[in-house]
């Protein structure tokens, strides 16, 4: 599952996994332009948008 929290004026993109009923974090990074640039830049990630 995939969600965004807000933690101290600052959002994350969160990757849950759902174990019985409850919720683990499995990752968590920033939600910001800079951070998408940033990981173009130096992994030539492939990522996109989606809207």
């Amino acid at each position: 599952m995939l969600t965004v929290i807000e933690v101290e004026h600052q959002h994350r993109v969160v990757v849950l996994d759902e174990v019985k009923d409850i919720y683990k974090i499995r990752t968590a990074f920033p939600a910001t332009k800079s951070y998408y640039e940033q990981c173009i830049r130096s992994q030539g990630t492939n990522a996109g948008t989606w809207g």
